[in-house]
């Protein structure tokens, strides 16, 4: 059914009821005054004032007001009446002894002759109540009938809203419930005739869209991974070939740093003539051997990064092969003297200052990942802050961290793993640059996230994200801040690296 025709319905429907209203109301069923019991008791009320009754009296025995022409409120009293629907007839005199009081002698005159009265007054009786309580009585009933008319109305169209309109949705509900749980092959009951046949039509052929977009997306995403596959198996052969040259360089160096190291040998073992001749020679010999251990030095961070490479690829080969949706963490008991080498390896990025001792402790670390972590975190300080970068290191009690004491670890989420007696090895790293906006820290750990300052600067924004990250996945935390100084708002950027202690 068509709204339209509801809203015929419904129209006719109140104009019924508009009709029995107004034909309630023209109906006259109102009780009626007995003008001949009024007018025989007004003559009664005349013969009684007659025969001497006080006016009083009167009133009180035939249930009247008689309001005489002298009285001083007599046209208000006279109003009053008029107003309230009463009856007010004449009080006509014609007794002769109340003639014999009158000075005017013509109207006596006029009177007896004629058989006029003199009225000295008016009879005034109260409106009928029942008159009223019948008016009332039927305005009652009519309203009754109106609300009653318009309930079965409203219940009418509620059901035909409810079959018509609200119940196909019950259908939708299942459907989408499905859709939901990722069931695209249920199919939605399709009624045509019903207003929201073509909505439901809709519906289906959305779920079929989605069904055949789960399809591209899947061969999508398989293409996906098989191309990630592709690209790491082929990435693998330049730095194995990497690695085989460095492997070549450092053999070849290495012969060469020991011919060098065996002819100073021979030149020590010479006659002391040409003494001057050796000296020279052995000077040229220390100065070649210096160059070639740095040469030794930068062949093997070469080779190192190409096995970090290397491990990186496996590892992402890995993933995709597995169709794992995490990158995977594997901490173990490590020795914490590992960690001096990654800052001292990252030199290139600038002046980094270990401002003291690293505590000997073995701490629950994947080594790779540390190392990535660390190398993001310098990355990013060298990147924004461009400044000296001070590390320093700290063994702590959880209890000391105020923000997270005892029951939850320093992701803030809680735990079971952590309780008041575990310690953690807390690596700080502090840049002297701007900092970041106060409306921003809590947005630089986010995916994706980049800050004002990245303008112009190359980043993905995953570098704190990942950090982050791998540090929980260690059992650690990492947290972030500006540091606030006397003087100065924002004097550098503070991060915070927790490894657990075993």
């Amino acid at each position: 059914m068509k709204i339209r025709w509801i809203a015929v319905i419904y129209t006719i429907a109140m104009l019924i009821l508009l009709k029995l209203m107004l034909g309630s109301f023209g109906r006259n069923d109102f009780t009626k005054r007995d003008l001949v019991y009024y007018n025989d008791l007004t003559w009664q009320i005349k013969d009684a004032y007659n025969a001497g009754m006080a006016i009083g009296d009167i009133e009180n025995k035939y249930n009247c007001d008689i309001i005489l022409n002298d009285d001083a409120d007599y046209v208000e009293k006279l109003y009053k009446y008029y107003e309230d629907y009463g009856l007010v007839m004449d009080f006509s005199i014609e007794d002769d002894s109340i003639l014999s009081g009158n000075d005017d002698e013509e109207k006596k005159v006029d009177a007896i002759q004629n058989d006029k009265s003199y009225v000295i007054g008016k009879i005034c009786f109260a409106a009928e109540r029942n008159t009223f309580y019948s008016a009332k009585e039927s305005v009652r009933r009519i309203n009754i009938y109106i609300w009653m008319g318009l309930l079965t109305v409203g219940y009418l169209l509620i059901l035909v809203i409810y079959s018509r309109y609200i119940r196909p949705f019950h259908e939708l509900q299942h459907f989408t419930t499905e859709i939901a749980k990722g069931n695209l092959d249920v199919a939605l009951p399709i009624h045509k005739e019903n207003m929201f046949g073509a909505f439901t039509e809709s519906f289906d052929i959305m779920r079929e869209e989605l069904a055949a977009s789960r399809i591209r997306e899947a061969e999508a995403e398989k293409s996906k991974k098989e191309l990630v596959a592709q690209l790491s198996h082929d990435i693998k052969t330049p730095v194995a070939t990497i690695k085989a040259t460095c492997e070549v360089l450092e053999m070849q160096e290495q012969m060469r740093l020991n011919e060098l190291r065996h002819g100073i040998g021979e030149m020590t073992h010479e006659c002391l003539t040409g003494e001057q001749q050796r000296k020279i020679d052995t000077d040229s010999a220390d100065k070649e051997i210096i160059k070639i251990k740095g040469k030794l030095e930068k062949i093997g961070f070469i080779s190192k990064k190409s096995d970090t490479i290397n491990e990186l690829i496996n590892n992402m080969f890995q993933a995709t092969l597995e169709e794992l949706e995490e990158l995977v963490v594997t901490p173990e008991e490590t020795e914490s003297v590992i960690i001096d080498s990654f800052f001292r390896e990252l030199s290139s990025y600038g002046n980094i200052i270990i401002d003291n001792k690293l505590p000997e402790c073995l701490v629950y670390m994947d080594r790779l990942r540390m190392e990535q972590v660390i190398g993001n975190v310098i990355g990013n300080s060298s990147k924004y802050a461009g400044t000296d970068i001070v590390v320093s290191y700290k063994i702590i009690d959880s209890t000391e961290n105020e923000k997270y004491p005892g029951q939850r670890d320093f992701s803030g989420r809680a735990t079971d793993r952590i309780y008041r007696n575990d310690q953690y090895l807390c690596i700080t790293v502090r840049d002297y640059g701007k900092g970041i906006s106060d409306d921003e820290i809590y947005s630089v750990t986010e995916k994706f996230y980049r800050g004002q300052n990245s303008s112009g600067k190359q980043g993905s924004g995953l570098g704190l994200y990942l950090a982050k990250y791998f540090m929980e996945k260690q059992m650690g935390g990492f947290e972030c801040y500006n540091h606030k100084s006397a003087g100065n708002e924002n004097d550098g950027f503070v991060i915070e690296l927790y490894l657990k202690k075993v």
